[in-house]
């Protein structure tokens, strides 16, 4: 069975959720999805077009690089008209306002300072994990893919960057097995201060209303190397990047999914899941 090949790269926010964010402030992972079958094709073109660079080491440049000079300009606005008419592949990308995740969060803890018993006898820890923006996009990504994964009938899914580390692995790892299980249960632990024990109990959680499992996907593999595949990776989310940013500043908060973010970008017609009902832009907003 085929697998499906992700190229992807991240722009804007994407370290630990926590107060301080701005209306404005956006995390985005972004790239190229594939059945492994195109990748041979679209990277000899795609050679063709970044060797126009003005650089000493191609496959070392930074989008921001096309930016820059005029020549380096053309060949980002050739790569992108070349992207825009090609068959056979997908920008699948996940964004989220770091403020909304704040909020979430902020709301989830009020709920549970709530309906905390009142006058217990036992202490419950507040060693939490600090939760990452870069985790909240994998997630959707993971769901994205997935659903990728059926359309072109395979279970494997690859995911490569230039730059990855071996706990962003564990991490995408976690989230597949995460997202496979209907149920969620979470274990809370803490201090009986009659008995003097530590004490554990498990929350179970179900989601309903919403489907945001992984069917199809068994196994992900990530990778982290420097290709021409890499390079556009880059491109495609720096690019993006910018015009939702731009889209903001000019029109406030937009959802981040939807239909009017993402008007006017060159590669909107190859971008999957664009939807002005999606849910985590309803879960995440930053009001």
């Amino acid at each position: 069975m085929e697998r499906v090949s992700f190229y992807f790269d991240e722009s804007g926010e994407k370290g630990f959720v926590k107060d301080g964010f701005s209306n404005s402030d956006v995390g985005l992972v972004a790239g190229v999805a594939m059945p492994q079958r195109c990748v041979a094709e679209f990277e000899y073109e795609v050679v063709k077009i970044l060797s126009k660079l003005k650089t000493s080491e191609v496959e070392k440049i930074h989008a921001t690089e096309l930016f820059n000079k005029e020549e380096n300009r053309r060949v980002r606005g050739e790569l992108l008209e070349y992207m825009a008419e090609k068959q056979e592949w997908t920008l699948v990308y996940e964004a989220v306002y770091p403020l909304g995740l704040y909020l979430n969060e902020v709301l989830v803890e009020e709920i549970s300072i709530k309906h905390k018993p009142q006058d217990s006898k036992i202490k419950i820890s507040n060693n939490k994990d600090k939760k990452r923006i870069y985790n909240s996009l994998i997630e959707g990504l993971v769901i994205k893919l997935d659903e990728m994964c059926r359309i072109e009938n395979s279970d494997s899914l690859v995911m490569i960057s230039d730059h990855i580390d071996s706990s962003i692995h564990k991490e995408a790892l976690k989230v597949l097995g995460y997202l496979k299980e209907n149920e969620h249960r979470n274990t809370v632990t803490g201090f009986d201060a009659e008995d003097k024990k530590i004490v554990s109990k498990s929350i179970l959680t179900n989601v309903e209303g919403v489907d945001l499992s992984v069917r199809n996907v068994k196994t992900i593999e990530v990778d982290s190397s420097v290709s021409p595949m890499t390079i556009v990776a880059d491109i495609v989310a720096n690019t993006l990047y910018r015009h939702i940013k731009d889209k903001i500043s000019q029109e406030g908060c937009l959802r981040l999914h939807g239909e009017e973010v993402l008007s006017g970008y060159i590669l909107k017609d190859k971008i999957a899941f664009i939807s002005d009902g999606y849910v985590m832009d309803d879960l995440y907003a930053p009001s």
